[in-house]
């Protein structure tokens, strides 16, 4: 009906609005001659969408995702092209990747390149913009689990270091390192872990 139309409408555009925010960011960076011509409406949402059925097709953790996509050479010569994919890999929870989904990334990445490379910025540049808006580190449901089983028993130390790792989410933090990782296979169905219930 009208209602869940008008939903959906609006569901679609808050989340056109966070990815213009994130890992579509570099595509509106500014150069010094001027700002490049920014996408049609239509284009940016096709890419959106083709980007949303990539993380559907191939289970992925958008957090890595997103901080290694600002990593992704263009201005410093790209990659190997053997391993078109490159930074991105630790993001994907299969490994090796279905082959048609891989061909599938590597056509999104080509034209993400492309876009990026007429816009003529440095990667340095780029890399510091996206890393502003997208976070390293964030409190996944397994970390919280983890530190509510220990400070139940007493142990409050997780609890602490999480809140402190919370505190500056968009740095670069090495103590932090082993908290920017994926969803380790044991907390997949594990109570708390993996999803919560709305009760939760």
């Amino acid at each position: 009906d009208d209602a869940q139309l008008c939903a959906s409408a609006m569901n679609l555009s808050s989340r056109v609005t966070r990815l213009r925010a994130c890992c579509f960011h570099p595509w509106t960076v500014v150069r010094s001659s001027g700002p490049p011509p920014p996408l049609p409406p239509s284009l940016f949402l096709r890419r959106f969408l083709d980007l949303e059925d990539l993380m559907e097709a191939e289970e992925t953790d958008m957090t890595i995702l997103f901080r290694r996509l600002a990593d992704y050479p263009i201005s410093e010569g790209g990659l190997e092209e053997g391993d078109v994919l490159g930074p991105l890999r630790e993001a994907f929870y299969r490994t090796p990747m279905r082959s048609k989904v891989e061909a599938r990334w590597r056509a999104w990445l080509e034209r993400y390149a492309e876009r990026v490379g007429r816009e003529g910025s440095a990667d340095k540049e780029r890399r510091a913009r996206m890393n502003a808006v997208n976070p390293k580190y964030v409190l996944r449901n397994y970390l919280a689990q983890e530190a509510i089983e220990q400070a139940e028993e007493g142990d409050y130390s997780m609890v602490e270091q999480l809140l402190e790792m919370a505190r500056r989410p968009y740095d670069e933090r090495p103590e932090f390192e082993e908290y920017f990782a994926k969803r380790p296979e044991w907390a997949r169905s594990k109570a708390g872990c993996s999803a919560l219930s709305c009760s939760s």
